[in-house]
Formats: C-alpha cells, sequence, structure tokens
C-alpha cells in the first residue's frame, strides 16, 4: 500500500509504501530511493532500497521494493548509482511483482 509517510521525530516526509500480511500487520516499510523530479518537491530520499521474504507467502522468495519506476523501469540505473556512491547492489535475486 502507498502513502505519503511522515516521520514525527524528524519532521521529514517519504513517498513509502509498506507491506500488510493477512493478518494485518505490516510486514515492511520501504521508502522510496531513488526519487523523481515530482517527489523532490514534497519528499526526503529514503534510506536504501530494499528486499524482503514475504513471512505469509515463502513460496515466493525474495522480494524487491520499489515505488514507480525504480522497480518496474530503471533497475540498471540504480545499481549504477549506487555503485557510484560506494555501495554494491543488493546480493540477492528477486522476482519483480507489479502491484
Amino acid at each position: 500500500m502507498g502513502y505519503p509517510q511522515l516521520d514525527r521525530a524528524t519532521g521529514k516526509r517519504y513517498n513509502s509504501i509498506c507491506v500488510v500480511a493477512p493478518d494485518q500487520t505490516v510486514e515492511a516499510t520501504y521508502q522510496k530511493h531513488f526519487l523523481y523530479e515530482t517527489d523532490e518537491l514534497w519528499a526526503e530520499e529514503g534510506p536504501a532500497f530494499r528486499a524482503i521474504r514475504l513471512a505469509h507467502l515463502p513460496q515466493v522468495g525474495t522480494v524487491g521494493l520499489g515505488i514507480c519506476m525504480v522497480g518496474l523501469c530503471f533497475v540498471e540505473l540504480v545499481c549504477k548509482e549506487d555503485s557510484k556512491i560506494g555501495r554494491e547492489p543488493l546480493p540477492v535475486q528477486g522476482r519483480l511483482v507489479r502491484l
């Protein structure tokens, strides 16, 4: 589920998604890391890209979380950008799940 997230402790706003399990608990939250022009008008960059294993769907395996074009169009660009700033791309293999 996507939503504008406010971190009350820091006052920072993020373009975020959360993964909600069938029992309505939040399994993971992701703050968009690779901002688009319109995101930059109101949101901060999130801390990092994220990959998770869904506890309620173990057969799916690892799933990368992304918002908008990051997960759908710019996967190679994201990996190159991470390499430029001294971080390695996530060393996992996952599935692309479009929601």
